[in-house]
Protein backbone atom coordinates (compact mmCIF):
# COMPACT_ATOMS: atom_id res chain seq x y z
CA UNK A 1 0.00 0.00 0.00
CA UNK A 2 1.60 3.25 -1.12
CA UNK A 3 2.41 5.69 1.65
CA UNK A 4 1.59 3.15 4.37
CA UNK A 5 2.59 4.18 7.90
CA UNK A 6 2.97 1.90 10.87
CA UNK A 7 2.61 2.27 14.62
CA UNK A 8 3.77 -0.26 17.20
CA UNK A 9 2.17 -0.33 20.65
CA UNK A 10 3.42 -2.60 23.44
CA UNK A 11 0.91 -3.62 26.13
CA UNK A 12 2.45 -5.25 29.20
CA UNK A 13 0.40 -6.96 31.90
CA UNK A 14 1.89 -6.91 35.40
CA UNK A 15 0.32 -7.87 38.70
CA UNK A 16 -1.02 -4.43 39.62
CA UNK A 17 -0.25 -2.47 36.50
CA UNK A 18 -0.84 -2.27 32.78
CA UNK A 19 1.93 -0.46 30.90
CA UNK A 20 1.33 0.84 27.37
CA UNK A 21 4.21 2.08 25.22
CA UNK A 22 4.01 3.69 21.80
CA UNK A 23 7.34 2.91 20.17
CA UNK A 24 7.22 6.17 18.19
CA UNK A 25 7.57 8.23 21.38
CA UNK A 26 9.05 5.51 23.68
CA UNK A 27 7.26 6.87 26.75
CA UNK A 28 5.72 4.06 28.84
CA UNK A 29 2.32 4.95 30.29
CA UNK A 30 1.46 2.97 33.45
CA UNK A 31 -2.16 2.30 34.44
CA UNK A 32 -3.55 0.65 37.55
CA UNK A 33 -4.84 -2.91 37.31
CA UNK A 34 -7.32 -4.27 39.86
CA UNK A 35 -8.18 -7.79 38.88
CA UNK A 36 -11.06 -8.01 41.32
CA UNK A 37 -12.99 -5.51 39.21
CA UNK A 38 -13.10 -7.95 36.27
CA UNK A 39 -13.26 -11.24 38.14
CA UNK A 40 -16.51 -12.22 36.41
CA UNK A 41 -15.14 -11.32 32.98
CA UNK A 42 -12.00 -13.41 33.61
CA UNK A 43 -14.09 -16.42 34.55
CA UNK A 44 -16.32 -16.04 31.48
CA UNK A 45 -13.33 -15.74 29.13
CA UNK A 46 -11.55 -18.73 30.68
CA UNK A 47 -14.62 -20.98 30.44
CA UNK A 48 -15.36 -19.83 26.90
CA UNK A 49 -11.79 -20.55 25.82
CA UNK A 50 -11.81 -24.08 27.24
CA UNK A 51 -14.99 -24.91 25.35
CA UNK A 52 -13.62 -23.41 22.14
CA UNK A 53 -10.54 -25.61 22.43
CA UNK A 54 -12.56 -28.79 22.63
CA UNK A 55 -15.38 -28.16 20.15
CA UNK A 56 -14.23 -29.32 16.72
CA UNK A 57 -17.63 -28.55 15.24
CA UNK A 58 -18.69 -25.26 16.81
CA UNK A 59 -22.31 -25.18 15.76
CA UNK A 60 -23.21 -24.70 19.43
CA UNK A 61 -21.77 -21.18 19.14
CA UNK A 62 -23.38 -18.37 17.20
CA UNK A 63 -22.06 -15.10 15.89
CA UNK A 64 -23.30 -13.25 18.98
CA UNK A 65 -21.33 -15.59 21.24
CA UNK A 66 -18.03 -14.48 19.69
CA UNK A 67 -19.10 -10.89 20.20
CA UNK A 68 -19.70 -11.64 23.89
CA UNK A 69 -16.22 -13.18 24.15
CA UNK A 70 -14.67 -10.21 22.34
CA UNK A 71 -16.51 -7.69 24.54
CA UNK A 72 -15.42 -9.60 27.66
CA UNK A 73 -11.76 -9.43 26.64
CA UNK A 74 -12.21 -5.72 25.93
CA UNK A 75 -13.47 -5.14 29.49
CA UNK A 76 -10.48 -7.00 30.90
CA UNK A 77 -8.07 -4.85 28.89
CA UNK A 78 -9.88 -1.54 29.44
CA UNK A 79 -10.84 -1.93 33.11
CA UNK A 80 -9.13 1.37 33.95
CA UNK A 81 -11.01 4.26 32.26
CA UNK A 82 -7.66 5.92 31.67
CA UNK A 83 -6.61 3.01 29.44
CA UNK A 84 -9.68 3.62 27.31
CA UNK A 85 -8.86 7.34 27.14
CA UNK A 86 -5.42 6.41 25.80
CA UNK A 87 -6.62 3.96 23.18
CA UNK A 88 -9.75 5.63 21.81
CA UNK A 89 -7.89 8.48 20.04
CA UNK A 90 -5.51 5.88 18.57
CA UNK A 91 -8.40 3.80 17.24
CA UNK A 92 -10.04 6.94 15.87
CA UNK A 93 -6.99 8.18 13.97
CA UNK A 94 -6.22 4.74 12.55
CA UNK A 95 -9.82 4.14 11.49
CA UNK A 96 -9.90 7.44 9.59
CA UNK A 97 -6.48 6.99 7.98
CA UNK A 98 -6.62 3.87 5.80
CA UNK A 99 -2.88 4.21 5.10
CA UNK A 100 -2.14 3.58 8.79
CA UNK A 101 -1.34 0.21 10.35
CA UNK A 102 -1.01 -0.59 14.05
CA UNK A 103 0.76 -3.59 15.53
CA UNK A 104 -0.18 -4.34 19.13
CA UNK A 105 2.26 -6.49 21.06
CA UNK A 106 0.87 -8.27 24.14
CA UNK A 107 3.46 -9.05 26.82
CA UNK A 108 2.97 -10.70 30.21
CA UNK A 109 4.98 -10.84 33.42
CA UNK A 110 5.50 -14.35 34.78
CA UNK A 111 2.80 -13.90 37.42
CA UNK A 112 0.30 -12.94 34.70
CA UNK A 113 0.57 -16.02 32.49
CA UNK A 114 -3.00 -17.02 33.21
CA UNK A 115 -4.00 -13.86 31.34
CA UNK A 116 -1.69 -14.92 28.50
CA UNK A 117 -3.75 -18.11 28.24
CA UNK A 118 -6.85 -16.13 27.23
CA UNK A 119 -7.82 -16.02 23.52
CA UNK A 120 -6.88 -12.39 22.87
CA UNK A 121 -7.25 -12.88 19.12
CA UNK A 122 -11.03 -12.53 19.63
CA UNK A 123 -10.69 -9.08 21.25
CA UNK A 124 -13.50 -6.83 20.03
CA UNK A 125 -13.28 -3.04 20.22
CA UNK A 126 -16.54 -1.45 21.31
CA UNK A 127 -18.49 0.98 19.16
CA UNK A 128 -17.56 4.66 19.44
CA UNK A 129 -20.88 6.37 18.67
CA UNK A 130 -19.53 9.86 19.24
CA UNK A 131 -16.98 9.51 16.43
CA UNK A 132 -19.13 7.16 14.33
CA UNK A 133 -16.68 4.24 14.59
CA UNK A 134 -18.32 0.79 14.56
CA UNK A 135 -17.24 -2.09 16.79
CA UNK A 136 -14.76 -4.54 15.25
CA UNK A 137 -12.67 -7.64 15.96
CA UNK A 138 -9.26 -6.03 16.10
CA UNK A 139 -7.20 -9.08 15.02
CA UNK A 140 -9.33 -9.70 11.93
CA UNK A 141 -11.01 -6.39 11.13
CA UNK A 142 -12.29 -5.77 7.62
CA UNK A 143 -9.73 -3.01 7.01
CA UNK A 144 -6.84 -5.24 8.15
CA UNK A 145 -5.16 -2.31 9.91
CA UNK A 146 -4.29 -4.05 13.18
CA UNK A 147 -1.98 -6.93 14.03
CA UNK A 148 -2.23 -8.74 17.38
CA UNK A 149 1.12 -10.23 18.39
CA UNK A 150 2.24 -12.13 21.48
CA UNK A 151 5.82 -11.24 22.39
CA UNK A 152 7.82 -13.62 24.60
CA UNK A 153 10.73 -11.79 26.21
CA UNK A 154 11.77 -14.19 28.99
CA UNK A 155 13.91 -16.34 26.68
CA UNK A 156 16.53 -15.87 23.97
CA UNK A 157 15.94 -12.91 21.68
CA UNK A 158 15.53 -13.96 18.07
CA UNK A 159 17.41 -12.47 15.15
CA UNK A 160 15.66 -11.03 12.10
CA UNK A 161 16.79 -12.04 8.63
CA UNK A 162 18.07 -9.66 5.98
CA UNK A 163 15.11 -10.02 3.64
CA UNK A 164 16.04 -7.38 1.07
CA UNK A 165 17.92 -9.80 -1.19
CA UNK A 166 15.70 -12.84 -0.63
CA UNK A 167 14.06 -14.17 -3.79
CA UNK A 168 12.31 -17.29 -2.48
CA UNK A 169 10.77 -18.92 0.56
CA UNK A 170 12.03 -22.43 1.32
CA UNK A 171 9.88 -24.64 3.54
CA UNK A 172 10.80 -27.93 5.20
CA UNK A 173 7.36 -29.54 5.38
CA UNK A 174 6.97 -32.18 8.10
CA UNK A 175 3.82 -34.33 8.11
CA UNK A 176 2.85 -37.10 10.52
CA UNK A 177 0.10 -39.48 9.45
CA UNK A 178 -0.07 -41.97 12.31
CA UNK A 179 -2.30 -45.05 12.15
CA UNK A 180 -4.23 -43.98 15.24
CA UNK A 181 -4.12 -40.22 14.49
CA UNK A 182 -4.27 -39.77 10.76
CA UNK A 183 -4.21 -36.62 8.63
CA UNK A 184 -5.01 -35.97 4.99
CA UNK A 185 -1.45 -35.89 3.72
CA UNK A 186 -2.38 -35.69 -0.02
CA UNK A 187 -4.39 -32.52 0.62
CA UNK A 188 -1.43 -31.01 2.47
CA UNK A 189 0.95 -31.85 -0.38
CA UNK A 190 -1.53 -30.49 -2.91
CA UNK A 191 -1.71 -27.17 -1.04
CA UNK A 192 2.08 -26.81 -1.07
CA UNK A 193 2.36 -27.89 -4.70
CA UNK A 194 -0.26 -25.35 -5.74
CA UNK A 195 1.76 -22.58 -4.09
CA UNK A 196 4.93 -23.77 -5.79
CA UNK A 197 3.25 -23.65 -9.20
CA UNK A 198 1.49 -20.35 -8.59
CA UNK A 199 4.77 -18.57 -7.91
CA UNK A 200 6.81 -20.07 -10.72
CA UNK A 201 9.10 -17.49 -12.28
CA UNK A 202 8.36 -16.56 -15.86
CA UNK A 203 10.29 -18.66 -18.42
CA UNK A 204 11.92 -20.66 -15.63
CA UNK A 205 11.48 -23.85 -13.63
CA UNK A 206 12.30 -21.94 -10.43
CA UNK A 207 9.63 -20.79 -7.98
CA UNK A 208 9.39 -18.22 -5.21
CA UNK A 209 7.93 -20.97 -3.01
CA UNK A 210 9.69 -24.30 -2.57
CA UNK A 211 9.20 -27.16 -0.12
CA UNK A 212 11.08 -30.28 0.95
CA UNK A 213 8.95 -33.00 2.57
CA UNK A 214 9.81 -35.02 5.68
CA UNK A 215 7.17 -37.68 6.15
CA UNK A 216 6.29 -39.59 9.34
CA UNK A 217 9.50 -38.93 11.28
CA UNK A 218 10.44 -40.84 14.44
CA UNK A 219 11.44 -38.26 17.03
CA UNK A 220 14.79 -39.77 18.04
CA UNK A 221 15.92 -39.43 14.41
CA UNK A 222 14.22 -36.13 13.66
CA UNK A 223 17.05 -33.74 14.50
CA UNK A 224 19.48 -35.60 12.24
CA UNK A 225 16.94 -35.83 9.41
CA UNK A 226 16.13 -32.13 9.72
CA UNK A 227 19.82 -31.16 9.67
CA UNK A 228 20.31 -33.04 6.40
CA UNK A 229 17.63 -30.91 4.77
CA UNK A 230 18.87 -27.68 6.35
CA UNK A 231 22.29 -28.27 4.80
CA UNK A 232 20.70 -28.39 1.34
CA UNK A 233 19.00 -25.00 1.68
CA UNK A 234 20.57 -21.58 1.13
CA UNK A 235 19.65 -18.80 3.53
CA UNK A 236 16.69 -18.66 5.93
CA UNK A 237 14.03 -21.35 5.91
CA UNK A 238 10.60 -22.16 7.35
CA UNK A 239 9.85 -25.33 9.33
CA UNK A 240 6.21 -26.32 8.81
CA UNK A 241 4.67 -29.11 10.92
CA UNK A 242 1.38 -30.68 9.82
CA UNK A 243 -0.12 -33.16 12.25
CA UNK A 244 -1.52 -33.27 15.76
CA UNK A 245 -0.82 -31.46 19.01
CA UNK A 246 -2.60 -31.34 22.34
CA UNK A 247 -2.74 -29.48 25.64
CA UNK A 248 -3.68 -32.00 28.30
CA UNK A 249 -3.27 -31.72 32.09
CA UNK A 250 -1.53 -28.38 31.51
CA UNK A 251 1.14 -30.09 29.35
CA UNK A 252 1.59 -29.35 25.65
CA UNK A 253 2.73 -32.09 23.25
CA UNK A 254 3.39 -32.60 19.55
CA UNK A 255 2.67 -35.89 17.75
CA UNK A 256 5.48 -37.78 16.02
CA UNK A 257 5.50 -41.39 14.77
CA UNK A 258 6.64 -44.33 16.87
CA UNK A 259 8.20 -47.56 15.55
CA UNK A 260 4.75 -49.20 15.36
CA UNK A 261 3.32 -46.45 13.16
CA UNK A 262 1.19 -44.94 15.93
CA UNK A 263 1.32 -41.48 17.47
CA UNK A 264 4.23 -40.67 19.81
CA UNK A 265 3.47 -37.63 21.99
CA UNK A 266 6.57 -35.48 22.57
CA UNK A 267 6.31 -32.81 25.26
CA UNK A 268 6.84 -29.26 24.08
CA UNK A 269 10.04 -28.55 25.99
CA UNK A 270 11.65 -31.71 24.67
CA UNK A 271 10.77 -30.72 21.10
CA UNK A 272 11.92 -27.11 21.64
CA UNK A 273 15.28 -28.35 22.96
CA UNK A 274 16.20 -29.31 19.37
CA UNK A 275 16.59 -25.60 18.66
CA UNK A 276 18.37 -24.65 21.90
CA UNK A 277 21.85 -23.09 21.60
CA UNK A 278 22.75 -25.16 24.67
CA UNK A 279 22.08 -28.40 22.76
CA UNK A 280 25.44 -29.89 21.75
CA UNK A 281 23.80 -31.53 18.76
CA UNK A 282 21.81 -28.48 17.77
CA UNK A 283 21.11 -27.56 14.17
CA UNK A 284 23.62 -25.63 12.11
CA UNK A 285 20.85 -23.08 11.40
CA UNK A 286 17.55 -22.69 13.19
CA UNK A 287 14.44 -21.84 11.17
CA UNK A 288 13.49 -18.18 10.84
CA UNK A 289 9.84 -19.18 11.18
CA UNK A 290 8.08 -22.26 12.54
CA UNK A 291 4.49 -22.97 11.47
CA UNK A 292 2.51 -25.44 13.57
CA UNK A 293 -0.51 -26.56 11.57
CA UNK A 294 -1.86 -28.59 14.47
CA UNK A 295 -4.83 -28.11 16.80
CA UNK A 296 -4.06 -26.64 20.25
CA UNK A 297 -0.40 -25.98 19.30
CA UNK A 298 -0.84 -22.28 20.12
CA UNK A 299 -2.25 -22.73 23.61
CA UNK A 300 -0.48 -21.45 26.72
CA UNK A 301 -1.03 -22.85 30.21
CA UNK A 302 -1.17 -20.86 33.44
CA UNK A 303 2.64 -21.12 33.76
CA UNK A 304 3.24 -19.65 30.31
CA UNK A 305 4.24 -22.99 28.79
CA UNK A 306 3.11 -24.30 25.43
CA UNK A 307 4.49 -25.50 22.12
CA UNK A 308 4.67 -22.12 20.39
CA UNK A 309 5.78 -20.22 23.50
CA UNK A 310 8.52 -22.74 24.32
CA UNK A 311 9.88 -22.58 20.76
CA UNK A 312 10.04 -18.80 20.82
CA UNK A 313 11.94 -18.94 24.12
CA UNK A 314 14.71 -20.78 22.26
CA UNK A 315 15.18 -17.73 20.04
CA UNK A 316 13.00 -18.75 17.09
CA UNK A 317 12.04 -15.31 15.68
CA UNK A 318 8.40 -16.20 14.97
CA UNK A 319 6.00 -19.10 15.48
CA UNK A 320 2.52 -19.32 13.95
CA UNK A 321 0.27 -21.89 15.62
CA UNK A 322 -3.38 -22.86 16.13
CA UNK A 323 -4.88 -22.26 19.57
CA UNK A 324 -8.18 -24.07 18.93
CA UNK A 325 -9.49 -27.13 17.20
CA UNK A 326 -9.70 -26.42 13.47
CA UNK A 327 -10.56 -28.57 10.46
CA UNK A 328 -7.75 -29.47 8.07
CA UNK A 329 -9.56 -27.95 5.11
CA UNK A 330 -9.93 -24.63 6.91
CA UNK A 331 -6.31 -24.61 8.09
CA UNK A 332 -5.10 -25.37 4.52
CA UNK A 333 -7.06 -22.35 3.30
CA UNK A 334 -5.47 -20.16 5.95
CA UNK A 335 -1.97 -21.44 5.16
CA UNK A 336 -2.37 -20.79 1.43
CA UNK A 337 -3.34 -17.18 2.05
CA UNK A 338 -0.63 -16.78 4.72
CA UNK A 339 2.21 -17.94 2.46
CA UNK A 340 0.95 -15.91 -0.49
CA UNK A 341 1.17 -12.74 1.58
CA UNK A 342 4.62 -13.65 2.92
CA UNK A 343 5.84 -14.09 -0.66
CA UNK A 344 4.41 -10.69 -1.57
CA UNK A 345 6.55 -9.11 1.16
CA UNK A 346 4.21 -8.80 4.13
CA UNK A 347 5.80 -9.37 7.50
CA UNK A 348 4.58 -12.38 9.43
CA UNK A 349 2.12 -10.34 11.55
CA UNK A 350 0.50 -8.75 8.50
CA UNK A 351 0.23 -12.13 6.80
CA UNK A 352 -1.42 -13.69 9.86
CA UNK A 353 -3.88 -10.78 10.10
CA UNK A 354 -4.89 -11.13 6.46
CA UNK A 355 -5.33 -14.84 6.99
CA UNK A 356 -7.56 -14.24 10.01
CA UNK A 357 -9.62 -11.74 8.03
CA UNK A 358 -9.93 -14.28 5.21
CA UNK A 359 -11.29 -16.92 7.61
CA UNK A 360 -13.64 -14.46 9.30
CA UNK A 361 -15.00 -12.57 6.30
CA UNK A 362 -14.32 -14.45 3.06
CA UNK A 363 -13.91 -18.19 3.56
CA UNK A 364 -17.29 -19.89 2.98
CA UNK A 365 -19.08 -16.54 3.41
CA UNK A 366 -22.00 -15.45 1.26
CA UNK A 367 -23.19 -12.26 2.94
CA UNK A 368 -21.90 -9.81 5.52
CA UNK A 369 -24.14 -11.32 8.20
CA UNK A 370 -22.04 -14.53 7.87
CA UNK A 371 -18.89 -12.74 9.07
CA UNK A 372 -17.20 -14.07 12.22
CA UNK A 373 -19.75 -16.85 12.68
CA UNK A 374 -17.32 -19.56 13.81
CA UNK A 375 -14.13 -19.84 15.84
CA UNK A 376 -11.68 -20.12 12.94
CA UNK A 377 -10.84 -16.40 12.58
CA UNK A 378 -9.34 -16.26 16.08
CA UNK A 379 -7.60 -19.63 15.92
CA UNK A 380 -4.24 -18.62 14.34
CA UNK A 381 -1.90 -17.07 16.90
CA UNK A 382 1.49 -15.43 16.41
CA UNK A 383 4.35 -15.52 18.92
CA UNK A 384 7.60 -13.60 18.36
CA UNK A 385 10.92 -13.21 20.17
CA UNK A 386 12.02 -10.09 18.30
CA UNK A 387 11.21 -6.42 18.80
CA UNK A 388 9.05 -6.36 15.70
CA UNK A 389 7.76 -9.03 13.30
CA UNK A 390 9.87 -11.06 10.90
CA UNK A 391 9.81 -10.33 7.17
CA UNK A 392 11.07 -12.97 4.71
CA UNK A 393 10.74 -11.28 1.32
CA UNK A 394 11.05 -7.72 0.01
CA UNK A 395 7.76 -5.91 -0.55
CA UNK A 396 6.33 -6.06 -4.03
CA UNK A 397 6.18 -2.36 -4.75
CA UNK A 398 4.25 -0.35 -7.26
CA UNK A 399 6.08 2.13 -9.46
CA UNK A 400 4.66 4.98 -7.38
CA UNK A 401 5.85 3.46 -4.13
CA UNK A 402 9.32 2.82 -5.50
CA UNK A 403 9.54 6.51 -6.27
CA UNK A 404 9.28 7.65 -2.64
CA UNK A 405 12.46 6.06 -1.32
CA UNK A 406 14.33 8.70 0.66
CA UNK A 407 17.21 9.18 3.03
CA UNK A 408 15.93 8.92 6.61
CA UNK A 409 17.20 9.19 10.17
CA UNK A 410 16.17 7.12 13.19
CA UNK A 411 14.94 9.32 16.04
CA UNK A 412 15.81 6.62 18.56
CA UNK A 413 19.42 5.64 17.75
CA UNK A 414 20.36 8.48 15.38
CA UNK A 415 21.56 6.25 12.54
CA UNK A 416 21.08 7.29 8.91
CA UNK A 417 19.27 4.90 6.56
CA UNK A 418 19.82 5.49 2.87
CA UNK A 419 17.15 5.08 0.19
CA UNK A 420 14.35 3.48 2.22
CA UNK A 421 10.55 3.42 2.32
CA UNK A 422 10.44 2.01 5.86
CA UNK A 423 8.79 3.96 8.69
CA UNK A 424 10.43 1.90 11.44
CA UNK A 425 14.17 1.27 11.88
CA UNK A 426 14.56 -2.52 11.83
CA UNK A 427 18.36 -2.86 12.05
CA UNK A 428 19.51 -4.57 15.27
CA UNK A 429 15.91 -4.65 16.53
CA UNK A 430 16.03 -0.88 17.10
CA UNK A 431 12.34 -0.14 16.44
CA UNK A 432 12.84 3.65 16.32
CA UNK A 433 10.78 5.91 14.08
CA UNK A 434 12.37 6.84 10.74
CA UNK A 435 11.75 10.36 9.45
CA UNK A 436 13.02 12.13 6.33
CA UNK A 437 16.49 13.55 6.83
CA UNK A 438 15.34 17.18 6.70
CA UNK A 439 12.74 16.55 9.41
CA UNK A 440 15.30 14.67 11.48
CA UNK A 441 17.63 17.66 11.47
CA UNK A 442 14.75 19.86 12.68
CA UNK A 443 13.77 17.32 15.34
CA UNK A 444 17.38 17.11 16.46
CA UNK A 445 17.56 20.87 16.86
CA UNK A 446 14.36 20.87 18.92
CA UNK A 447 15.61 18.01 21.08
CA UNK A 448 18.89 19.80 21.68
CA UNK A 449 17.04 22.98 22.64
CA UNK A 450 14.81 21.08 25.07
CA UNK A 451 17.87 19.38 26.58
CA UNK A 452 19.67 22.67 27.13
CA UNK A 453 16.52 24.24 28.57
CA UNK A 454 16.00 21.30 30.96
CA UNK A 455 19.62 21.42 32.05
CA UNK A 456 19.41 25.16 32.67
CA UNK A 457 16.21 24.74 34.66
CA UNK A 458 17.83 22.03 36.81
CA UNK A 459 20.88 24.19 37.56
CA UNK A 460 18.69 27.20 38.33
CA UNK A 461 16.71 25.07 40.78
CA UNK A 462 19.89 23.96 42.56
CA UNK A 463 21.16 27.53 42.74
CA UNK A 464 17.83 28.77 44.06
CA UNK A 465 17.87 26.12 46.81
CA UNK A 466 21.40 27.07 47.79
CA UNK A 467 20.45 30.73 48.07
CA UNK A 468 17.42 29.91 50.20
CA UNK A 469 19.50 27.78 52.55
CA UNK A 470 21.95 30.64 53.07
Amino acid sequence: MAGEQQQLIRVRFSKDQLTVTKISDAKPKPFDRKEGLVKLELTVAQIFHKVLNKARVVDIFKQDDYRVLGDTLYKILMQDPEVKKFFLPEFKSIYRDKQMRCQISLEFDSDMYRLAALPWEYLRIEENKEDNIPSFFIAADTNRQYDIIRTIDDGIQGELVDFKNQREINVIAVSVNAADKFVDKPAFTEMLTRLNRKFMLENSSDSKFNFIPIEDPVFRQFSETLEEQVQSLPGPYVLHFFGHAKMQDEKSSLGFMNDSGNIDWIESQRFAAIFSPANKNNLSRNPALIVLQACESGQVNDEGKGLAADLVRQGIPAVVAMQNEITEVTSHSFMSRFYEDLIKGDDVAQAVTKGRYFLGCEYNKQEEYDYYDNNSFGTPVLFISTNFPLQLMPKQESVNKQGVRTKKKCLKCGKIVQNTIDEVHRLNNCGGKLVPWSEAESAGDQTATKSVTADLAARMSVASSAVSNN
